[in-house]
């Protein structure tokens, strides 16, 4: 990686994809920079983006910022998709494209959305978001926000028939909240 001489970039966040070959940087808090980890080219600038995340299969990048979360294929950096966002800027995105989620995280809360229209599914923290990740089968979800750290699952059985069932917060054996 270079830089242009005499430019200061302060890194906020280094993610390689699941498979090693690419490294995500995220400098200034604004534009993200995709290169290659054998070459060590550029591959992509994105720029108004905060924070991206790479899938779990690497085969997306997800960022956003105060306005737009945008999802981009790995294989030919395309836009896939560019839904609303808002109203505040991108401090923490998860995402689980297997289960058609995404968590985006902001200073005031983390929020569950669909990752294909951008309906917000469920509140899933309050406070800045300093953390949000799935498990491995994405059916739960671990943030930790100002407002401590928190678990949260999807009830087992919808209220109504074609209704989604609610996301709630999971009892922790070992945790905190503040307050």
């Amino acid at each position: 990686m270079t830089s242009e001489p005499g430019v200061q970039h302060t890194v906020d966040k280094l993610m390689f994809n699941p498979s090693g070959t690419l490294l995500d940087v995220t400098a200034n808090g604004m534009v993200d920079s995709v290169y290659d980890v054998s070459s060590g080219q550029l591959v992509m600038t994105l720029t108004n983006t905060q924070r991206a995340q790479f899938s779990a299969d690497g085969a997306l990048l997800i960022g956003g910022n105060a306005k737009h979360l945008i999802v981009w294929s790995t294989k030919d950096w395309s836009k896939l998709r560019d839904l609303p966002n808002g109203p505040d800027y991108v401090t923490r995105i998860a995402a689980f494209p297997e289960r058609d989620f995404v968590v985006v995280g902001d200073p005031k809360v983390a929020r569950l959305l669909r990752l294909s229209t951008g309906d917000e599914l469920a509140k899933v923290g309050d406070g800045y978001t300093n953390f949000a990740a799935f498990n491995e089968s994405g059916t739960l979800i671990f943030t930790y926000t100002s407002d401590g750290f928190g678990v949260w699952g999807k009830n087992t059985a919808p209220r109504r028939r074609r209704e989604m069932a609610p996301w709630h917060s999971v009892p922790m054996v070992v945790g905190w909240r503040r307050g």
